[in-house]
């Protein structure tokens, strides 16, 4: 596999399709204050990937005023932004948080990509896999990359021997499951429900993550909002207890997990180790505001009291 980069940290591709701008207004001393973001699950997971020591490279496409301030913002996160730019504006996001609760004055909105942009969307997604250390998937609408695009990243990545972890559910997973093999999978309890998974017990939750492995993925990991994820590989599963801290803000402690585990299993982590610090790095993002974010020395004591329990 050639590396095209000079830097002696694992480099790492991110498929983040629905990147967008995020524009929060607070009170601070007394005056209103706007705060400009990238928002977007591949961010967050790229974000907090660069938190750990490892470099990220985000393939997104954007577009518009809100794409040209996404593309100026990124650097100040450490994320390198493989961008294609295309017809589309990028979606911008408006919260007010005066009132200290979040009120959603803009939603995002899903662009659509045409046919051509789409596929030069995968050739840059398939050319920052094949010169990185590894590849993430992470899912949006499917109008910005379709359920077989997925497939055929897998595929063709995991045929050069690059490892590919997924954040996925909804058809873009079941087309990475016809892909080929993953090397991990995170997803969340509330995603399988809406899947139409029969979800809401432990036990069922380790019978998704059992069948799941069967499927052709190295490790599952399915996260239970507030409750003990389960991890389960080959003849294993472990209830996945993390230190118990206040919650400040829970959005984002997925996301986190999932950089997490990716940083473990490429700096030489075990499996498990790997999931240790993935919760790690879920509970420390929960103690703050800013989805994807962390103290790495936080993040690596809070590793060391995570509790596996094996589930019999």
């Amino acid at each position: 596999m050639g590396v095209d980069t000079p830097s002696p940290r694992p480099a790492c591709a991110v498929v983040g399709p629905l990147l967008y701008l995020t524009v929060t207004i607070e009170q601070e001393d007394g005056s209103s204050r706007v705060h400009l973001h990238p928002g977007g699950q591949g961010f967050w997971i790229a974000r907090m990937i660069t938190a750990l020591g490892c470099q990220a490279r985000l393939v997104s496409p954007i577009g518009g005023e809100a794409g040209d301030v996404l593309a100026a913002l990124l650097p100040s996160w450490q994320v390198e932004l493989r961008a294609l730019r295309t017809s589309i504006t990028s979606p911008t996001q408006v919260h007010d948080r005066r009132s200290g609760e979040r009120v959603e004055i803009v939603e995002v909105e899903h662009p659509a990509l045409d046919r051509h942009e789409a596929n030069d969307l995968y050739a840059i997604a398939l050319e920052t896999a094949l010169t990185s250390h590894a590849l993430v998937l992470t899912a949006a609408a499917t109008s910005l990359l379709d359920a077989d695009s997925y497939r055929r990243l897998l595929s063709d990545v995991g045929a050069q021997g690059v490892p590919v972890f997924a954040d996925l559910h909804g058809e873009p997973l079941d087309a990475v499951l016809d892909g080929g093999r993953l090397d991990l999978l995170k997803v969340s309890e509330d995603d399988l429900r809406e899947d139409g998974w029969s979800m809401g017990s432990e036990a069922q939750a380790v019978a998704a993550a059992r069948e799941l492995v069967s499927r052709g993925v190295e490790t599952v990991v399915v996260s239970r909002g507030n409750g003990p994820a389960i991890a389960a590989s080959a003849g294993q599963v472990m209830r996945v207890v993390p230190p118990a801290l206040e919650e400040v803000d829970h959005r984002g402690a997925g996301d986190s997990m999932t950089a997490g585990m990716v940083v473990g299993r490429l700096i030489g982590l075990s499996p498990i180790a790997a999931v240790a610090l993935g919760a790690a790095a879920g509970a420390a993002n929960v103690t703050r505001h800013g989805l994807g974010s962390g103290r790495p020395e936080l993040i690596a004591e809070l590793a060391g009291r995570v509790v596996l329990e094996e589930v019999r």
